[in-house]
């Protein structure tokens, strides 16, 4: 199975809305019980709150939709098509990843528990003088799950794959110094990617654990500084995904109240919080996203962030109408205006991504 076989199907804006609400979903119920135990979590049998609130998470991917705009508009994807061998170009865009970042920082609605990695990183970007990478704050070494958190709405940019991978990571590198967390990032873009263009149920199961490896294999041969000096954070992931599969039929044969992170991890770093989203898909089945989203938010992890990445896996391949719940109507108000706009945004973007690949087949 080719990584790559699904890039010229259409995508709906069914998909599109499933990635944006799948995560927001996720985000705001999960953020109910981010410092929830389990045993009380079932005991209490926690739904969605009444007004789906959303935390950092998605606060921070729409900023990261804000940087976008800035970077469409300075630069063509022509010279995007040189940002895996121009560092220097890397550093232009890192900026204004960064830059947007900051403003995240000043946002009066900044007041949801964001992580602390991110809020630090941020701080002493804004203290530093004559910044030139976009890097300055990530002297971290952190691989807080911020960076993935932040990287599932990529897959839906106009660009080809390496840009998309290559994007993912610099956006990362903003507030994390991890090389696990830089290409788990890369990973979740990529993902997402494949999962909109995906209409089979035929890579569920271990199979959809496989292809993640093949497109992790995929992300390492990407001839760019961004993948070669982070060679060490591939092979952990490459781990990871074995232990991953290792690990499948036990987390099958487990009583389904079981709480998930106790086979993958918590979620608090950035390989756990992919491994579980990856599990999520893995593990669905006819019923509604909504159950498998439930898993991600019923557990003794970052369930905020666990359940954004799987939500917007499973809408990515199975669309907002699969969700079976009315995420949009139940947003607080800001986020509704402004998850609306994100949803069209990206339709818009996808539609210029078939555009260019009809070309590209004529």
């Amino acid at each position: 199975m080719e990584s790559t076989e699904s890039e010229n199907m259409v995508i709906s804006q069914n998909k599109i809305d499933g990635m944006i609400y799948g995560f927001a979903f996720g985000d705001a119920w999960g953020y109910v019980t981010e410092f929830m135990q389990y045993p009380q979590i079932v005991r209490k049998k926690v739904k969605p709150p009444h007004v789906l609130r959303v935390s950092d998470d998605t606060q921070m991917s729409l900023y990261n939709l804000a940087a976008i705009k800035d970077i469409l508009k300075q630069y063509s994807s022509d010279d995007l098509k040189e940002l895996g061998q121009n560092v220097d170009l890397q550093n232009q865009i890192r900026m204004i990843f960064a830059s947007h970042h900051v403003d995240f920082y000043h946002d009066l609605e900044n007041n949801r528990a964001p992580g602390m990695t991110c809020m630090r990183a941020l701080e002493t970007y804004l203290n530093t003088h004559n910044v030139s990478t976009g890097m300055e704050g990530a002297t971290n070494n952190s691989n807080g799950c911020g960076t993935v958190m932040r990287a599932p709405w990529f897959g839906a940019l106009p660009y080809d794959r390496e840009t998309v991978a290559y994007l993912a990571i610099i956006q990362a590198q903003t507030t994390h110094g991890s090389h696990v967390g830089w290409i788990a990032s890369a990973l979740a873009a990529l993902l997402t990617r494949d999962l909109l263009n995906m209409n089979s149920d035929n890579v569920l199961g271990s199979k959809f654990i496989h292809y993640a490896k093949l497109v992790l294999s995929e992300i390492a041969k990407m001839p760019s500084n961004l993948i070669q000096d982070a060679q060490d954070g591939v092979q952990h992931l490459r781990d990871g995904l074995s232990q991953l599969g290792l690990k499948w039929d036990d987390f099958l044969d487990a009583p389904t109240q079981t709480d998930m992170t106790s086979f993958f991890g918590e979620g608090w770093v950035a390989d756990e919080t992919l491994y579980n989203a990856i599990v999520a898909v893995a593990a669905y089945s006819s019923r509604s996203i909504y159950k498998r989203i439930q898993r991600l938010v019923w557990t003794n992890g970052d369930s905020d962030s666990l359940a954004a990445v799987g939500g917007a896996f499973l809408g990515a391949f199975k669309g907002y109408e699969a969700l079976q719940y009315d995420v949009k109507s139940n947003l607080e108000n800001r986020y509704q205006a402004e998850l609306s706009a994100a949803a069209e945004t990206y339709y818009k973007y996808v539609q210029s991504m078939e555009r260019m690949n009809r070309k590209m087949s004529v």
